[in-house]
């Protein structure tokens, strides 16, 4: 007879999708860039603005908070939102402005 097996303990916390921007946003710049002048480029600034604000609406989703508080009590709606805006939504935009800003504002 054999002994029984422990179940796995349940994870704890939160995580957050880091594929998106460290696969996704340097796919959609690189298109961006790559796509300078072309009229297809601006279906990939599109995509990249579209991903922005799918972020920017799962930051502000009170039922998304809720479900991730479930398993992590200890987490504030404050933090949620911040960590959300802040390397989803703020950060992208930031290198989007820089890298895009002058050239798609004629400079």
């Amino acid at each position: 007879m054999s002994a029984p097996t422990p179940d796995p303990s349940p994870v704890s916390g939160f995580s957050f999708p880091y594929g998106i921007p460290l696969v996704a946003y340097p796919i959609l710049f690189y298109g961006a860039y790559r796509g300078a002048g072309h009229w297809w480029a601006w279906g990939v600034h599109g995509l990249f603005l579209l991903a922005v604000a799918a972020f920017a609406w799962e930051a502000l989703s009170r039922k998304d908070y809720e479900k991730i508080r479930a398993k992590d009590p200890s987490l504030t709606r404050l933090t949620w939102a911040l960590n959300y805006l802040l390397f989803f939504v703020l950060g992208p935009l930031a290198v989007w402005a820089v890298i895009f800003g002058p050239r798609l504002l004629g400079f």
